[in-house]
């Protein structure tokens, strides 16, 4: 049997569903499935219960669970160690992206790194702020951004960029409103509220007494930055791209609905140690205190809904 075959036992047994488990390690369905039933095949026992609401452990499942845990830990510790033994950091180290990467400088990062941990191997792969606690926690990445919001003492973070948000729309649908309430009254383009940004402004309406109204609720920041532009409601953009696009002529930013965010980079506290946490956390660290700021893409990604 091998490792990866073992992971995949138990991120199904945690989510208890194979597209879920699939999307999480990044792999088709197909072979997600292939996997299992092979490794069910090697033990010469079935692992699950299949149903329609997915795949339960069975009894089986359940004892030899805590034996794959136990393997995908020592192997994880053995891996640390040896890092830690030698001078060079080698390996792959998965990082959680949260918005478009010129704002994170993604790209800086990975140049830095590459040219002084040419063996390290960086994985970039999308996480929502909202899931970046579980994740970490899961190990599906070692490090990730995210927009500050209530976390679990078992992550720590590091503060890197103080960034605002802006409530932004046409200008058909913000002229001659001054208030929250008229704000409130306006349909909205609505994330999830898991989301920092709709947290942070929903607080506002909050506290007022204030229901904001839903014309669409989407997750994807690209489909909201269309349909804003489109005219189709209000959104939460960040405040430089909405300032670009203001200067337009496309937005109008209300003023009175300027917000901060904080933005961050996490890591499980159990392994502030590792040798390629360490190795992002300082590079990014760089990154960011060098003088100047995140390119805009072209494309004129909005802030992240994740």
């Amino acid at each position: 049997m091998e490792l990866y075959q073992l992971k995949s036992f138990a991120v199904i047994a945690e989510l208890k569903n194979l597209t879920k488990a699939a999307v999480s390690l990044n792999i088709s369905q197909s072979a997600l499935s292939t996997q299992i039933k092979s490794l069910e095949d090697e033990l010469g026992v079935d692992l699950f219960i299949r149903n329609s609401r997915g795949m339960e452990l069975n009894d089986k499942g359940r004892v030899l669970l805590t034996h794959a845990q136990e393997i995908l830990k020592a192997a994880d510790d053995m891996k640390r160690k040896a890092n830690m033994l030698g001078d060079t950091v080698i390996g792959d180290v998965t990082v959680g992206i949260n918005t478009e990467p010129s704002f994170l400088r993604v790209s800086e990062v990975s140049r830095l790194i590459a040219s002084e941990y040419p063996e390290l191997n960086v994985i970039l792969m999308a996480c929502q702020s909202v899931d970046a606690e579980d994740m970490l926690k899961r190990r599906v990445v070692d490090a990730g951004f995210f927009y500050h919001h209530p976390i679990s003492s078992e992550i720590e973070y590091e503060v890197l960029e103080n960034a605002e948000i802006c409530i932004a729309g046409t200008p058909d649908f913000l002229e001659g409103k001054s208030t929250w309430k008229e704000i409130a009254a306006t349909p909205w383009v609505w994330a999830g509220y898991g989301c920092p940004f709709y947290i942070a402004v929903l607080s506002k309406f909050e506290s007022q007494g204030l229901k904001i109204k839903q014309a669409i609720n989407c997750e994807d920041e690209y489909v909201i930055r269309e349909l804003v532009l489109d005219g189709h409601g209000l959104g939460m953009l960040r405040l430089e791209r909405a300032r670009q696009l203001e200067k337009e002529g496309r937005l109008v930013i209300w003023e009175e609905g300027i917000v901060p965010v904080k933005l961050c980079l996490g890591w499980l506290k159990s392994r502030a140690d590792d040798p390629e946490v360490n190795v992002v956390r300082n590079s990014v660290k760089r990154v960011f205190e060098q003088i100047g700021e995140p390119a805009v893409s072209p494309q004129g990604a909005m802030w992240s809904l994740t």
